[in-house]
């Protein structure tokens, strides 16, 4: 029998195995409240003899050293708070029945509901399972008992269980690069959207949802978008008018959480906005006419403006383009059409698409171009823009502000609100020590010289 530790286990357990442990060794009553307090441990005599002061410990009966120490580490909740416990508690994500059961029981232990006691867990039970279907099926038997419940639901969940297995083991699954993608052999998963596995086997069920902050889903899949990670319409709307002539970088997406394309086409998101004209760049000819394009590995098909297509491209007829551009807000980018045109590069000759779009965005060589055209990357020349202009401007104008040394604040009158009836104290000023002086003096003057200090 060890000594009593509050971290491992309560009182009344530890008191339990005491009694336990008398039983088994045949320990006779006189002797039972030496044996306990030698077997209790320092820490708890100590407090004992602290609690029963003036008087030993070993003057008082088995009982009254039990109820004495049980009043100071479990004291008698409130039985309002512990029911109030008790009854807010639900079956919690990834927990069985047998399990919730045991919670519950355990929670009742101070609610004193006396005779009541079973039927209270059994309602309990019924309320607060997350089954649906084991719910109905408890609701419909009559004269239920905590028993009976118990039988039904471990059965029907073990049934579930075992039919989840089944059809997990019997799923097709299917790559497809196909953006809109068909479910096979089932709807798509309601936690992330994605088909081939069971929701109870979603790595996402773990998750909290950044959109409305529930367990159990993400946020592209969220019936309720409108938290705080949601942005305004208005406001997105405006952000597109700023930037809608920077458009650069595009890739395809399969985790469109708003304004879904309609059947049939697929949808490009805009990673970044850049217009800093800094790049790798190539002039293949277009149907004989030689347009300076863009590398860009993270667009996923190749575009340019109108302005390109008016100018050098015109005889060519666009069709409609089954496609759906945004930017990094969501805002849908205008595409007025696709054209088919004959690409030339280095001794190349491939005929690709070539999506047209509004504004004035550069031309953009993207990976389906890459695809199929081999470029020689060491000839490939980059231009950058040697310094900025704006920001050494910005420095020169303003170099008071950005130079090395400390600026100095004049003619700045400063206020000191105090308290009313405060009184100043004086305080002797705090030695230094003997081996940091020259360090504290250096320190001074430092700041002497610097202006900060006079």
């Amino acid at each position: 029998m060890g000594p009593f530790d509050e971290s491992v286990e309560q009182w009344s357990s530890y008191t339990e195995r005491f009694e336990y442990f008398v039983l088994a060794n045949s320990i006779k009553s006189e002797v039972m409240v030496p044996t306990f307090l030698t077997v209790m441990g320092g820490k708890t005599f100590n407090l004992l003899r602290s609690l029963v002061t003036p008087e030993k410990p070993g003057d008082r009966s088995y009982e009254e050293i039990v109820g004495t120490l049980k009043a100071h580490y479990s004291p008698k909740p409130l039985i309002i708070a512990e029911r109030f416990r008790f009854h807010k508690r639900n079956q919690e994500e990834g927990e069985s029945i047998s399990q919730f059961v045991a919670v519950l029981k355990q929670l009742s232990e101070h609610c004193e509901f006396g005779h009541s006691l079973n039927d209270t867990i059994r309602d309990r039970l019924v309320c607060g399972m997350r089954s649906g279907t084991i719910q109905k099926r408890l609701l419909t038997e009559a004269n239920l008992t905590l028993q009976k419940a118990l039988e039904v639901s471990l059965s029907m969940e073990m049934a579930n269980k075992d039919a989840q297995q089944l059809s997990t083991l019997t799923l097709v699954h299917k790559v497809s690069t196909n953006v809109r993608s068909k479910t096979v052999g089932g709807k798509p998963c309601y936690r992330c959207g994605r088909t081939g596995h069971h929701p109870e086997e979603c790595w996402c069920k773990d998750l909290d949802c950044r959109s409305c902050g529930k367990k159990g889903h993400i946020e592209r899949v969220c019936k309720n978008k409108e938290g705080p990670s949601s942005k305004n319409t208005e406001q997105r709307k405006s952000d597109f008018k700023k930037y809608k002539n920077k458009v650069h970088k595009l890739e395809r997406t399969e985790e469109e959480q708003s304004d879904t394309p309609s059947e049939g086409e697929e949808s490009l998101h805009v990673l970044s906005l850049s217009d800093d004209g800094q790049g790798y760049w190539v002039t293949p000819l277009l149907d004989g006419k030689a347009v300076r394009m863009q590398v860009d590995t993270g667009a996923a098909v190749s575009l340019v403006s109108e302005g390109v297509y008016r100018k050098k491209l015109h005889h060519l007829k666009p069709q409609p383009a089954k496609i759906t551009l945004k930017t990094y807000t969501g805002e849908a980018v205008p595409v007025s059409g696709i054209v088919t045109v004959t690409v030339k590069l280095n001794k190349q000759k491939v005929k690709l698409p070539l999506y047209i779009v509004k504004g004035s965005q550069p031309a953009l060589l993207g990976r389906t171009w890459l695809e199929k055209i081999k470029l020689n990357w060491q000839e490939i020349n980059m231009v950058a823009k040697v310094g900025d202009i704006n920001l050494q401007g910005i420095l020169r104008k303003h170099a008071a502000v950005f130079k090395d040394e400390l600026g100095r604040m004049k003619d700045i009158t400063v206020k000191l609100t105090v308290k009313p009836n405060s009184k100043p104290k004086c305080f002797k000023a705090r030695s230094v020590p003997y081996a940091i002086k020259p360090k504290v003096e250096a320190e001074l003057d430092k700041l002497v010289k610097s202006g900060v200090l006079d």
